[in-house]
């Protein structure tokens, strides 16, 4: 036990041994997630290997562009509704992130559907299943928003703040749509490419460890500003983000900068995460079947929407 303990205290390896053990134990199971990725039909755009993300219009994934209303509005109330009572009760208790929140709950999903029939229709699946090769998993979903913290700026940066890669799966695809014009103010989220990426983590000493870069100076030691691409636009762009393999960070703001984002996070697996939802934070969509029995879902639904 203890060997194993030291041999998976490396994430990388130990992703690599829990994928395993869930593929064993469900065999049919993921043969059927890569047989229902070999049925869809062509993605209407692709996310390059070698970059590990892709930028666009809202125009280019069909229904988004009718989403758009709804998610403003929505974003716009919630935030309008803000307890900031319980909010800066979480951040002592440090439970909430006052630099990178989530607005909505699952009463805001079961009551707008449109959401979830978005995020799991074909177009969506068949990007994230054209990129993994297998049918994805939706795990969670938000509505965030980075700028609340109006001291953000004048600390050293902290948790998504620092440059780092998302752990704990090896397949996370996060969908990222702007409900304001994001800019340099702002906090945007911002990427070093996935082969520029890995090439940092065998430089560094972490081909089998994906730790955080704590300090910038690190990250500068190799590379320079220029290499990082700070995802900014007009409210409606769209990004698909591999943050496994891209070096990242966001929520840096400066000044009253704000940023509302609807995001969707899709993963190899759905169980990769803890149940509990906390406060202010994205909920687990895999542990909430009341929000899976507000749609109607179709063969591909049925199994990229997993209750765990």
């Amino acid at each position: 036990m203890a060997l194993f303990e030291r041999l998976t205290r490396q994430s990388v390896l130990r992703n690599y041994l829990r994928d395993a053990r869930r593929i064993v134990a469900e065999p049919a199971h993921y043969l059927q997630r890569k047989r229902l990725a070999s049925e869809l039909s062509p993605p209407p755009l692709t996310i390059p290997k070698e970059l590990g993300f892709v930028i666009t219009e809202p125009k280019v994934i069909p229904g988004l562009q009718e989403l758009q209303a709804l998610l403003r509005s929505l974003a716009e109330r919630k935030f309008g509704e803000i307890d900031f009572k319980a909010f800066d009760a979480g951040v002592k208790q440090g439970s909430v992130k006052p630099f990178y929140f989530n607005l909505i709950d699952r009463k805001d999903v079961i009551e707008n559907p449109q959401m979830l029939t978005f995020a799991l229709s074909l177009p969506m699946l068949s990007i994230v299943s054209r990129y993994s090769k297998v049918l994805p998993e939706l795990s969670h979903m938000g509505i965030f928003c980075s700028g609340l913290d109006t001291g953000s700026n004048e600390v050293k940066p902290r948790g998504t703040q620092v440059l780092h890669w998302d752990n704990h799966d090896l397949g996370h695809i996060k969908f990222f749509n702007f409900l304001d014009d994001v800019g340099e103010n702002d906090g945007p989220l911002t990427v070093l490419p996935a082969e520029k990426s890995w090439w940092l983590r065998k430089k560094t000493g972490r081909r089998f460890g994906t730790w955080p870069v704590r300090d910038d100076a690190e990250f500068y030691r190799y590379f320079s500003e220029k290499d990082l691409l700070p995802i900014i636009g007009t409210a409606g762009t769209v990004a698909f983000v591999d943050t496994t393999r891209c070096l990242h960070f966001g929520s840096r703001t400066r000044g009253t900068g704000r940023r509302r984002t609807f995001v969707l996070h899709y993963t190899k697996f759905a169980d990769y995460s803890e149940s509990r939802t906390k406060l202010y934070q994205d909920f687990n969509l895999a542990t909430s079947p009341e929000c899976r029995a507000a749609v109607s879902l179709d063969r591909f639904g049925e199994v990229a929407y997993r209750l765990v």
